[in-house]
């Protein structure tokens, strides 16, 4: 698959942030006056919460126009037990959870499972036989929700990415299988993508009602 140009991507970008949400109104002046190193967020909560809608609404797109081509949507949970994807899965460790709670721990959870994700939605796009502006939109969008979760980690570099080295190898390995499970694979890892994010839907709304 050939890789967008930065000029596709920033208006392809633009265009998702525009779909996911309406433009925010301007930031207020910053007084020179306050010495307070802090930016202010290119974000709202509510914004991101509708970014991750947005993202949702976009497998279920994808997720559908996979089914309806039958033998192909597949039984997710039969191939699940015969591929190895290594999918990024939230557990209680992630601090996620209302349980243990954590906003730090949970916001660099989520980006770095979001992270975990970008070679399996590049083998989407690659792969997807249906509407590619869909998949298109879906990567950039995790791509900008990462960014988005990273302003909020105190530490962004703490924010674990695979390496590219271990992505070309699990692409490679899709890549081997045959047709039926090279198109399954895509069903398993959509509607893994789609449990991750309504987890990570959860956790914002719960950051948000605690701050």
């Amino acid at each position: 698959m050939k890789s967008l140009s930065a000029r596709a991507f920033s208006l392809g970008l633009l265009l998702v942030v525009a779909t996911a949400f309406p433009t925010p109104e301007p930031l207020e002046e910053v007084s020179t006056d306050d010495a307070t190193p802090n930016k202010p967020s290119l974000t709202t909560p509510e914004q991101t919460e509708g970014l991750v809608k947005h993202l949702l609404s976009k497998i279920d797109e994808l997720i559908e126009q996979l089914c309806e081509k039958g033998p192909k949507c597949g039984d997710a949970k039969e191939a699940l037990a015969g591929n190895n994807l290594k999918l990024p899965q939230m557990t209680d460790k992630d601090g996620c959870f209302q349980a243990g709670f954590s906003q730090d721990i949970c916001m660099q959870s989520i980006a770095s499972g979001l992270a975990g994700y970008h070679a399996y939605l590049e083998y989407i796009e690659d792969k997807f036989e249906g509407d590619m502006n869909n998949a298109r939109a879906l990567d950039m969008g995790v791509k900008y929700l990462i960014e988005i979760l990273k302003e909020k980690i105190k530490n962004a570099e703490a924010a674990a990415t695979p390496s590219p080295t271990a992505n070309a190898k699990l692409i490679e390995e899709l890549q081997s299988q045959n047709e039926w499970v090279q198109h399954t694979a895509i069903n398993i890892i959509l509607r893994s993508l789609k449990e991750f994010l309504q987890f990570s839907l959860r956790a914002i709304r719960m950051n948000k009602g605690g701050n």
